[in-house]
């Protein structure tokens, strides 16, 4: 049986890839109503747009408060004067965002998840993706479709507290000053002991 359903895997996985969004999320929901095909993919039943949204969502459904979140620093927007120039016309390199917020610092704490990839995605116990803590370098909408894992490793229980410091590009220097080094600070600043 596991034979004939990696066959067909196989054949779904070569047509996803070279097909169009709308036919690859049809071909993907014909590989997740395959029997036992659990076994290759791993794969997040949705998304939480947000930690905050999430810890709510988990602990509602659960009717207990397991998950937590703490805001360590409030969210600010940032304003930019627009440089000062003789043309006409900003120079691309120079025409930026001048209004930005910034949103909300904090650590979540959820008993029991998981973290996949090398990137960090973290995904609630109940196996919801938390997109804002999740590294992408996509630019398009956060979807659970970028975190399949099509070769599944090892899954282990690692005892006690974990904290995801990974992001996507965290062993570059620029990555590990501004995504890995921050996370470390907030962690501290929570008051949460590992």
């Amino acid at each position: 049986m596991y034979k004939k359903i990696k066959e067909r895997f196989n054949t779904y996985f070569t047509y996803i890839k070279a097909s169009t969004r709308k036919t690859r999320y049809s071909a993907i929901g014909k590989i997740f109503r395959m029997p036992g095909i659990t076994i290759f993919i791993k794969y997040p039943k949705g998304i939480y747009k947000s930690a905050l949204y999430g810890v709510n969502a988990y602990n509602k459904d659960k009717g207990v408060i397991k998950a937590t979140y703490k805001e360590i620093y409030n969210s600010n927007k940032i304003y930019i004067t627009q440089p000062k120039t003789v043309d006409e016309k900003i120079h691309g390199e120079f025409d930026i965002e001048y209004k930005h917020e910034s949103p909300a610092a904090f650590v979540a704490v959820f008993p029991d998840g998981e973290v996949w990839n090398r990137n960090g995605a973290v995904v609630t116990p109940d196996g919801y993706l938390v997109a804002d803590v999740s590294s992408n370098f996509s630019n398009a909408p956060k979807e659970p479709l970028n975190f399949i894992e099509w070769k599944l490793p090892s899954v282990y229980k690692v005892p006690g507290k974990v904290a995801v410091l990974s992001v996507i590009g965290g062993e570059g220097y620029f990555h590990w000053m501004f995504d890995v080094l921050p996370r470390i600070h907030l962690l501290r600043s929570s008051g949460i002991s590992i």
